[in-house]
């Protein structure tokens, strides 16, 4: 993920780019590799999830943008 927001800034310097993940997958950003320099570069769009409450920034992150989507509620999974 970091090498793909790094190409893409570099690429497309005038682009804001979103990251877009499923609010099942925000209790795990702290596990993404170089999570603090994305946190930095990258807002991420949150999509409701059926099931999960509404995302929280995990603890630890600081500069977390974390931007809620509106979406239709889908049961499906990236996994």
């Amino acid at each position: 993920t970091i090498e793909t927001v790094r190409r893409l800034q570099r690429t497309h310097p005038t682009t804001e780019f979103f990251w877009i993940i499923g609010a099942d997958q925000v209790a795990r950003l702290p596990q993404w590799r170089d999570i603090l320099e994305l946190a930095e570069r990258i807002p991420f769009l949150v999509v409701q999830r059926p099931g999960w409450p509404a995302p929280v920034a995990p603890a630890g992150l600081p500069g977390l943008r974390l931007v809620p989507c509106p979406a239709p509620l889908v049961d499906l999974s990236s996994t």
